[in-house]
């Protein structure tokens, strides 16, 4: 049978240790970082389209149509798109994208650092 070392708390807290547990620490709050921006990003997206199906006209009717109807339809339809495009690229794909690809890039980069990945 192996004898039991008895070990000081100095070897215990040592800066290895600490430095392991300071990564573990930041990589959880990488994670809660990148659940909160992917929330972010499902939640101005379903704003954005419920915003854009409340802007899109409704079609017109079959038994009244001419050109100047359907011009006008499609001009509003195109604004009200492009409207919600713009929202989008505003506030998800120019400001969100990049901040999540940055958390994922950090976390699996630390995770890959270890050996882990």
């Amino acid at each position: 049978m192996a004898e039991k070392e008895i070990v000081s708390s100095d070897t215990i807290f040592s800066s290895d240790n600490v430095q392991l547990e300071e990564k573990l620490t930041t990589t959880k709050v990488g994670y809660h970082l990148a659940i909160f921006v992917l929330i972010y990003i499902a939640v101005v997206t379903i704003v954005i389209l419920i915003n854009y199906f409340r802007h899109t006209p409704s079609l017109p009717a079959v038994s009244g149509l001419d050109s100047a109807l359907l011009g006008n339809y499609d001009q509003l339809s195109n604004t009200a798109r492009d409207q919600a495009v713009e929202l989008f690229d505003t506030f998800v794909h120019k400001s969100m994208i990049p901040v999540l690809t940055a958390i994922l890039g950090y976390i699996f980069g630390v995770r890959g650092s270890d050996g882990e990945g």
